[in-house]
């Protein structure tokens, strides 16, 4: 059974919503790892014995505030403007045979 224009269109928006979103995962996950990974540092220098104390607070420091910074830049969830101009690619990629 053929679908109709309306449910192919539905179709290649549905399609649209799921490629933004698996972006938005590979790189909300990619920026958590790289947050997690900087925190465990954190940690791990905090009880170091290794580096001298006015040195490790300014280490420990810049690297707080280089989270800080980072959870400023949190990747966005894809908005439905994106959605639309992504499902509109894929439409007119569709349409140019």
């Amino acid at each position: 059974m053929s679908k109709t224009p309306y449910e192919l269109r539905f179709d290649v928006l549905s399609m649209a919503r799921d490629l933004c979103m698996d972006e938005y995962h590979q790189k909300s996950n990619a920026f958590w790892q790289i947050h997690q990974s900087l925190e465990q540092a954190i940690c791990e220098l905090g009880n170091s014995n290794t580096f001298a104390e006015k040195q490790k607070t300014e280490t420990i420091t810049e690297m707080y505030n280089l989270s800080a910074m980072m959870v400023e830049s949190i990747p966005t969830m894809p908005t439905s403007d994106q959605i639309n101009r992504r499902a509109k690619e894929l439409y007119e990629f569709v349409e140019s045979k």
